[in-house]
């Protein structure tokens, strides 16, 4: 299909309305990746230490004189440990004279082996033995999972530990495969799930006792924020209903509404959204989809008067995410997603064929987040390959410059929090880092952009965007008491006050193009939480950009948003 547009429509307000249209729905992918990030941070975030009872101490009998003649060391009911990782416990024992405080150092040191490694209920022992042959016997009780029981064990409520801790009951007990379970169900907001052992009836055995009061299963919330752009409505209203646990299975969903705030009037918006994500765990794994739908209507001007541009973009998601290795201190999840994207692009109703497309892509990531001391690091690869199915079409030529369905897009990033409680008590540095590189030719949506509030802060409508490139974001915040002045200190419970940077780069594809470079913002910003109502305030203005972006005087951001 082609459209003919006068020759005046044709030239440079051809491709502004283009790149109009790319920034719209740019910046509308951006919140829709913010909100589904937000929802996927309590799954993601580093594990949190549990407390558990120290192994007892090994005693100490004072009698180091008396000592046996050990030849070979006997190892019984091991399971669990490599035959390397029990050489090299029992090889510097073997062939020496040991004492009795020797025997139990050794005991000790076996069943530290199996608390590192997540076994906080195997025990070795000394038997009853006679050593008079120079076999020290040492026995293992490795322990197991007895039981699982949530709260007092009666109602629907136990099917929550179905998809917490599967299978966990008659294998050994690992406090890794707990610390998962207690990661699944806590990552509702509404949960606050704890854990302790108890002995149970059969000998090693243990009865996992999951204690979770938790509160309000639903929330409703509604509120008003000015992150949208001129042309589509900056000031837009947003309603949000989330449930925690809707179908028993420690599942969560999240439905989200926003418009432009004209609409609240009466008048017809000229952009609108609405979306939905789920997810349901099982152990290790966390299988989610979400479906959003983005609308909007506004008018262009032209050499020649003015045009309606208007157009739909429909995004569904389908993934899952495994656990693949976890510690006391780390995690890092492996996950595979499937996306359908559906564009349409129209100018007073005529279909663009050039910015209306299907794409299908195919995701694979990878996530390691860490604890090192009181900070928290985490580092993500992401691998995108978009593929000609689910209607998207072959590009069966692969001009350079046309946008092309089959493409190959590599994703980084990289994120620090950083206490600096030497420096100032609740004082803390945040650092992001998002890098993006394709050889391929990226339609808008799949393109970087960068500056605005989820990028380079400091800008609002001005931003450039490719197919390559990254941006860093910082911020420094302190966790202040909150001040009593008209009663502030009764509606929140928290006020942060902060300073960011922000820098981003676009590589120029030749040495003459102005519309790419540097950008950089820096500003000032205040949040306060409280239980009911939360306010952010920020301010910024731009202090690197590119010969063709205009200078902004401060750009400022404000919303507020309560929650039932």
């Amino acid at each position: 299909m082609f459209v003919y547009f006068p020759a005046t429509v044709l030239a440079d307000p051809a491709q502004e309305i283009l790149r109009q249209q790319n920034q719209i729905i740019q910046q509308e992918e951006q919140r829709r990746q913010h909100r589904e990030s937000e929802i996927r941070q309590r799954r993601e975030n580093p594990p949190e230490p549990l407390q558990l009872p120290e192994p007892a101490p090994a005693p100490v009998t004072g009698e180091a004189a008396v000592c046996f003649g050990v030849q070979s060391i006997v190892l019984e009911g091991v399971t669990l440990l490599s035959a390397a990782e029990q050489d090299a416990l029992l090889a510097p024992y073997r062939e020496q004279c040991l004492s009795l405080d020797d025997m139990h150092a050794l005991v000790r040191d076996i069943t530290n082996a199996y608390v590192d490694k997540g076994y906080v209920a195997a025990r070795a022992f000394l038997p009853e033995q006679d050593l008079s042959g120079g076999v020290l016997h040492i026995a293992v009780v490795e322990g197991f999972v007895e039981g699982l029981i949530l709260n007092d064990g009666s109602g629907l409520q136990q099917n929550q530990l179905r998809t917490a801790f599967p299978g966990l009951a008659g294998y050994p007990l690992n406090l890794r495969d707990l610390e998962q379970g207690l990661d699944q169900m806590n990552r509702l907001p509404s949960n606050d799930a704890r854990m302790r052992l108890e002995p149970g009836a059969a000998p090693g055995g243990s009865v996992v006792h999951i204690e979770n009061a938790p509160k309000k299963r639903w929330r409703v919330g509604s509120g008003l924020a000015n992150n949208g752009q001129d042309t589509t409505g900056r000031d837009l209203y947003t309603l949000s209903f989330e449930k925690d646990n809707l179908i028993g299975l420690n599942d969560q969903f999240s439905f989200h509404h926003s418009a432009d705030a004209r609409a609240i009037g009466g008048t017809s918006p000229r952009s609108s959204s609405v979306s939905g994500y789920m997810s349901v765990p099982y152990g290790y794994w966390t299988v989610y989809g979400s479906l959003s739908s983005y609308t909007y209507a506004t008018t262009l001007q032209g050499l020649t008067g003015q045009y309606t541009s208007s157009g739909e973009t429909v995004t569904t998601s389908l993934g899952v995410d495994r656990v693949v290795h976890r510690d006391a201190a780390s995690k890092t999840i492996a996950g595979v997603s499937l996306t359908k994207r559906e564009v349409a692009n129209f100018i007073d109703e005529v279909k663009l064929k050039l910015s209306s497309y299907d794409l299908a892509t195919a995701t694979l990531r990878l996530q390691h987040s860490r604890r090192v001391g009181q900070s928290v690091l985490s580092l993500g690869a992401e691998y995108h390959h978009g593929m000609a199915t689910l209607g998207a079409e072959r590009n069966p030529y692969h001009l350079s410059g046309i946008p092309d369905t089959e493409y190959d897009r590599y994703v980084a990033t990289a994120s620090a929090s950083v206490p600096l409680t030497p420096i100032a008590q609740s004082l803390a540095l945040r650092s992001s880092l998002y890098a993006q590189y394709s050889p391929s030719t990226l339609y808008g949506a799949e393109q970087i952009s960068v500056g605005g509030l989820y990028t380079v802060r400091g800008f609002h409508d001005e931003s450039v965007s490719a197919n390559m490139g990254g941006y860093m974001r910082n911020e420094l915040g302190w966790g202040a008491a909150v001040p009593e002045y008209m009663g502030l200190n009764k509606a929140f419970s928290a006020v942060q006050p902060y300073l960011f940077y922000d820098a981003g780069y676009v590589p120029p594809l030749t040495d003459r193009e102005r519309d790419r470079g540097m950008l950089q913002g820096t500003g000032i910003g205040v949040r306060l939480q409280g239980d009911i109502a939360s306010i952010e305030l920020m301010t910024g203005k731009p202090v690197g950009r590119p010969a063709s972006i205009r200078r902004d005087p401060w750009t400022t951001y404000a919303s507020i948003k309560f929650t039932f």
